[in-house]
């Protein structure tokens, strides 16, 4: 970044620990950047809405909610597959490029759904479905799954007492027969 004279204005912006770049979302986000980059209000350098810090602390707040529901999916988080993790990256992306445009009053979050529902309700609604749509395709491109968590119950029935069920798994867990 530089200011209005070519000087570099250091960043003052959290690093980014999640999915996602800022510069991915000033391409699907770009109406609201200065030539294509976010930047923070410093001196007399008026910031964008939104500023850098808070795109980049969106990206890391909603790379924490995929990650959570990933994990609740049986995923090892972060995704590390480089498939997996461009999809991730771009699904991130989106969202937070939606963000920017609800700080600019416009685009898809500025509904009667968001207003009556709450946006953070919205995004992990969006999350949750994107995960179990795609939950199959990430793990085919490499991404590491340990369990599967939507597994209610499966049991089996001994021949001599119809009257005990015995549990296989429970959710995702491999459970032991009951003690006599």
């Amino acid at each position: 970044m530089a200011d209005i004279v070519g000087t570099p204005i250091p960043s003052t912006a959290p690093a980014i620990v999640g999915y996602g770049t800022v510069e991915a979302v000033a391409a699907l986000a770009q109406t609201w950047t200065k030539d294509g980059l976010w930047m923070d209000a410093i001196g007399p350098v008026e910031g964008t809405t939104p500023t850098l810090t808070q795109v980049v602390n969106w990206l890391n707040t909603v790379s924490s909610m995929l990650d959570l529901t990933l994990a609740g999916a049986g995923f090892t988080v972060p995704i590390v597959a480089v498939g997996a993790l461009s999809s991730a990256n771009m699904f991130v992306e989106s969202i937070v490029a939606d963000l920017c445009n609800a700080a600019n009053s416009s685009g898809r979050f500025l509904n009667y759904r968001v207003l009556e529902h709450g946006g953070v309700a919205i995004i992990y609604d969006q999350i949750t479905k994107w995960v179990e749509k795609f939950a199959d395709g990430l793990e085919a491109m490499g991404a590491i799954r340990t369990m599967i968590s939507n597994i209610a119950f499966i049991g089996f029935r001994s021949d001599d007492d119809e009257e005990r069920l015995f549990g296989v798994f429970t959710s995702g867990a491999i459970s032991a027969p009951p003690d006599d």
